[in-house]
């Protein structure tokens, strides 16, 4: 699976999915969660990666199924959430990508767990801005030290500071397209920072 991932790093999505494919044909869940978990994680980000949402959410409920439960998995358990929510968001579901992204934030805090915590506060916080959320969003960005703050949220939240405010809402994307996730927002493995 790090050849996937790591394929999927270099920006070669047909190799990343085709290395993922390859190896979910070649174990089951119950032979190899480990794999099978990270397997559909990378196939997730491709999908997220093409803007083809609804595909990437089937993948996600298939990959939560196998590392749930698992104490083991928690790392790719809350990365698969962090990046649901950011999927949700893709599809016009932003009340529900913002729950999301809460309710992971709440779980890696729970568990302990400060890298994932610092990129789920992230992603709220740049749910909320991208939704009109300015206020929350400041808020939620400025609870975390700089260091731990994805660079882009960071540089952002400096950057923003003077300047008016989204309009309340989500903004729409641009005549015919969908709203596609760049690279530095998806969260694709457990490294810092954020590839």
């Amino acid at each position: 699976m790090l050849a996937a991932r790591a394929r999927w790093d270099v920006g070669d999505l047909d190799a990343a999915d085709h290395t993922a494919t390859t190896a979910l044909a070649a174990t089951s869940p119950a032979d190899d969660p480990w794999a099978t978990g990270w397997a559909l994680h990378v196939r997730t980000i491709v999908c997220m990666e093409r803007g083809r949402m609804r595909q990437a959410l089937p993948l996600f409920d298939q990959a939560l199924a196998v590392v749930r439960g698992d104490p083991a998995m928690t790392d790719l358990l809350l990365l698969l959430q962090i990046n649901r929510a950011l999927a949700l968001v893709g599809l016009n579901k932003a009340d529900e990508a913002i729950a999301a992204a809460r309710e992971v934030r709440e779980q890696a805090d729970r568990a302990g767990h400060v890298l994932r915590m610092a990129q789920a506060q992230s992603a709220l916080g740049q749910l909320l801005y991208d939704n009109g959320g300015w206020d929350d969003a400041l808020v939620e960005v400025e609870l975390l030290p700089d260091e731990l703050k994805n660079p882009l949220v960071s540089c952002c939240d400096h950057g923003n500071r003077g300047h008016d405010p989204p309009a309340p809402g989500p903004t729409p994307p641009p005549h015919g397209r969908t709203w596609r996730p760049s690279r530095r927002t998806i969260v694709s493995c457990p490294r810092w920072p954020w590839p």
